[in-house]
């Protein structure tokens, strides 16, 4: 009885994680369609300046920075229904604002506040996942993250059929639909989410306070600032490779839709060994995963300076993407085993932050590093980040988490 009640239950738990999938790919897919390829053009036809175009691209980038930890701090005390229905509810009426905006200002407040929904829902349903997953955290939060990395892919190709054929208002009407959707499917879930309790996860860091005080612990702990300036530098290579290397290969004398393909394989290559890696990190441990995944990173960057052909840029590019993939399907679940239950979403919240950070900061570093100094020196200043920060906290973390 017992067997078939356990049974009954992981089913139930794995049928809530998909329909958190299918929620985040509407959710994500929504608003990048929002802003991929549509907001540079839109601001353009609002009379925004070059400059201005890349402060409302900022704009939406703010509240992950600041609200995050905030969003999960507050779900780790209040519970995940309010929050996540707070997000989706964003996700589904900030289309609209865009359709009212008549100036350059006003669609800088349109993204902030679409902001604040990816960075109040990303935490929080990351948080619930674990909550309901059991043991196999890598894999569930690996699936999460690919079915939102569907939904971020899917949207340049929608958004540019959609601005070929439709208006500005037909596109954002299609993200009001999906976001409408987002907030539909979610509806769907809240009634299983409101009796559940946070597994048992016993591990350290900090008794309950104020939300500064648990902060500042959460950022006090060792192995958890470690993988955090992990998922930083991480996320700074992958932000700044997406920017230098199409401008480094096009001076190559490849072609677009060449470089096109090689980074949609990469991105392919990313959604489809995630999830793999995440049960392989459930199975063997976080730290041989992340240490291995830093390592290939490192590797097949120091290559491109050195191999030009387009099939061999083509498996470096893969091989990256794999790289990225095994860091990041490990780094999520173990800061959530690094903690108490109740701050499993705080310090997923806190990830949030220094990932926003990293993929925010790395192209203009980057960018400016390779205009004064070389492609090559872009390269190869992201391969001395990767080999410091694997020997900084890769190797510790390896070496305590199941080396």
């Amino acid at each position: 009885m017992d067997g078939w009640v356990r049974t009954m239950t992981g089913q139930a738990n794995h049928k809530l994680i998909w329909a958190f999938s299918f929620c985040g790919l509407a959710a994500i897919f929504s608003s990048t369609l929002s802003k991929t390829p549509v907001l540079p053009l839109y601001a353009s036809h609002l009379g925004a300046t070059a400059a201005q175009v890349g402060l409302i691209a900022a704009a939406s980038t703010v509240p992950g920075i600041f609200i995050s930890y905030l969003a999960g701090a507050m779900s780790d005390r209040y519970g995940w229904r309010r929050l996540l229905f707070a997000s989706l509810f964003i996700f589904a009426t900030a289309p609209f604002f865009y359709l009212l905006v008549d100036s350059s200002i006003e669609l800088a407040g349109v993204r902030f506040y679409h902001g604040l929904a990816t960075a109040i829902f990303g935490p929080v349903a990351m948080a619930a996942i674990v909550s309901v997953c059991g043991e196999r955290k890598g894999e569930m939060l690996s699936l999460y993250s690919s079915s939102t990395m569907v939904g971020r892919a899917l949207a340049p190709f929608v958004g540019g059929i959609l601005l070929a054929s439709w208006s500005f208002n037909g596109l954002f009407l299609v993200c009001a639909i999906a976001g409408t959707a987002a907030l539909i499917l979610g509806a769907g879930f809240w009634g299983r989410l409101s009796d559940r309790e946070p597994s048992e996860t016993p591990k350290k860091v900090t008794e309950n306070g104020s939300l500064v005080k648990n902060l500042w612990c959460l950022l006090c702990h060792r192995e958890l600032l470690l993988v955090g300036i992990l998922e930083a530098a991480v996320f700074f290579t992958y932000g700044a490779f997406e920017v230098i290397f199409p401008l480094y290969a096009k001076g190559l004398g490849i072609g677009v839709w060449q470089i096109g393909t090689i980074m949609g394989v990469q991105l392919v290559g990313v959604i489809l060994f995630k999830p793999i890696f995440g049960r392989l990190s459930d199975r063997v441990g976080r730290g041989p995963v992340i240490l291995a995944g830093l390592a290939l990173c490192a590797f097949t960057i120091s290559g491109i300076p050195f191999w030009q052909s387009i099939l061999g840029l083509g498996l470096l590019n893969v091989g990256f993407g794999i790289g990225f993939a095994l860091v990041t399907s490990s780094t999520r679940p173990l800061a959530t085993e690094l903690v108490q239950n109740h701050q499993m979403g705080a310090s997923l919240g806190v990830l949030s932050t220094l990932m926003d950070i990293g993929q925010m900061t790395g192209p203009p570093v980057i960018g400016i590093l390779s205009t004064v100094y070389g492609y090559q020196t872009g390269f190869l200043t992201l391969v001395v980040l990767l080999a410091i920060i694997l020997v900084l906290c890769g190797y510790p973390l390896a070496k305590k988490y199941n080396f």
